[in-house]
């Protein structure tokens, strides 16, 4: 499980597709700059996830991911709680990348496939590590000119559907309040458990 977080979250926050370059080239641009950073940007390692931040944080679409997680919830939210779950979204998956990224690099990463339809594009990859091979397939749309990550699938498992399950348990019983309340503590608390640890 820590593995496959790993890797999908180096994905996860690598991800920005300009309309100037197709899919599969800008994705590997940026993947090369995160790993670049964590091999031979000298420094400690907050200097490191300050340059990393500075280049994923306006990469994805949160808002999209925050729609999608918590669905029906999303249309009752107030604007206030959008913008909170927005920023606790950000914040929250920063906190797991700096925690769950110390020490791992894979060795390859090889684009395999891309597909454009309309306003929705697929990036296929296949990523090595520890001598095991990994599929992530990214799934992107446009939003204001430029291609954005809306989620991710590791080995034909989405990352949104499995937030949706651990998120949406919370709501169900305790409320959006408490998803939020949930979220804000592991932010303060500086998070080193992954989303399953919501359970």
């Amino acid at each position: 499980m820590r593995t496959n977080l790993i890797l999908l979250l180096i994905l996860f926050f690598s991800s920005s597709i300009s309309l100037a370059n197709g899919p599969t080239s800008v994705v590997r641009e940026t993947v090369d700059k995160v790993m670049d950073t964590l091999m031979n940007i000298e420094g400690s390692p907050d200097r490191k996830w300050r340059i990393i931040a500075k280049t994923i944080s306006p990469t994805f679409d949160f808002k999209s991911l925050s729609q999608r997680t918590i669905e029906s919830e999303w249309r009752e939210a107030t604007s206030q709680d959008k913008k909170k779950l927005i920023d606790y979204f950000s914040q929250y998956l920063e906190d797991i990348y700096r925690t769950k990224m110390t020490g791992f690099v894979p060795s390859k990463i090889d684009y395999i496939g891309e597909q454009i339809r309309k306003e929705r594009a697929i990036v296929d990859s296949l990523v090595y590590s520890s001598g095991k091979k990994y599929l992530v397939s990214y799934r992107l749309k446009i939003k204001d000119g430029d291609w954005y990550i809306y989620d991710i699938f590791f080995d034909d498992k989405s990352i949104v559907d499995n937030w949706k399950e651990v998120f949406g348990a919370i709501i169900k019983s305790e409320g959006l309040d408490g998803l939020l309340n949930k979220m804000e503590l592991k932010i303060i608390d500086s998070p080193k458990k992954d989303v399953q640890d919501f359970k």
